[in-house]
């Protein structure tokens, strides 16, 4: 189920309970025109680094990109997806990923 973000930006991710080490996809939808030109996924719950991700836009304002995580010895990872503009501005809406052991 999406989480619905200031000006109507709904996040979700494809499956329930991504694993790490395993590829899963994580969409966006933006009623309002969104320029992404980089982005990048961060550990929260522990710091393993930036992992960039390519958004690519699926049609209609849908945006898509697939994501492998590494795996650590935590059962519960928290990360931050990390969005900015072509002018390196961060965007508004920073949605959270859980992966889980």
């Amino acid at each position: 189920m999406p989480c619905v973000f200031q000006d109507n930006i709904a996040f979700w991710v494809e499956i329930e309970k991504p694993q790490p080490e395993t590829p899963f996809k994580v969409f966006f939808t933006s009623q309002q025109p969104i320029d992404v030109s980089n982005a990048h996924l961060e550990g929260v719950s522990m710091y393993m680094g930036k992992i960039p991700l390519l958004f690519e836009e699926q049609g209609e304002g849908v945006w898509q990109s697939e994501i492998m995580v590494g795996s650590c010895n935590l059962s519960e990872m928290k990360w931050k997806l990390v969005l900015h503009n072509s002018n390196n501005d961060k965007l508004d809406f920073s949605p959270s990923v859980y992966t889980y052991q």
